[in-house]
């Protein structure tokens, strides 16, 4: 005979359990960010516009002033650190979801970013950093851009050189 044990726990409680498995079995951390000892990584969502890429980290409870954003051709990287309000004290915890310390994120820029007019803004513990493209600068010479459109090829005057040349024999 088999016996099976019905548990009496809601479904969204097991749901709950199985999430919070899961995120202590998958790494939070990044490549770049899990080598810096004690530090943790705040959720980071980066979205890709036609213009911009949006990057968003929630990072509520923690003063605005004392974040970090630095960027470089390839890489924006947010620092800062959420102090904990009860460092020292005596108490016993039931649930502890919340991370305190120093953090860090490094989001890589998929393209060429203009650095220089991007901006950011922090409302309701998220920061958002708007980060425009650079304009693509036009590396060939302006007869070339037309004799490709000519052909009705946006690279046929690349297509041309590699063309097998016919002998006539």
């Amino acid at each position: 005979m088999i016996v099976i044990r019905r548990s009496n726990r809601h479904p969204d409680a097991v749901q709950q359990d199985m999430e919070r498995l899961f995120r202590a079995l998958i790494p939070t951390r990044g490549p770049l960010t899990a080598a810096r000892s004690g530090s943790w990584r705040p959720p980071v969502e980066v979205i890709e516009t036609s213009d911009a890429l949006v990057v968003s980290v929630e990072i509520a409870g923690i003063d605005p002033t004392g974040v970090d954003v630095t960027a470089s051709d390839q890489l924006l990287t947010i620092r800062g650190e959420r102090r904990n309000p009860g460092h020292g004290m005596e108490r016993t915890y039931h649930e502890a979801g919340v991370a305190y310390g120093r953090f860090a994120a490094d989001v890589y820029l998929p393209w060429p970013a203009d650095i220089d007019s991007a901006d950011a803004t922090y409302q309701d513990g998220f920061l958002r950093i708007h980060i425009p493209r650079l304009a693509a600068p036009t590396d060939r010479p302006a007869a070339h851009r037309a004799r490709s459109a000519r052909r009705g090829h946006p690279r046929g005057d690349q297509l041309d050189d590699r063309r097998p040349k016919r002998s006539n024999h």
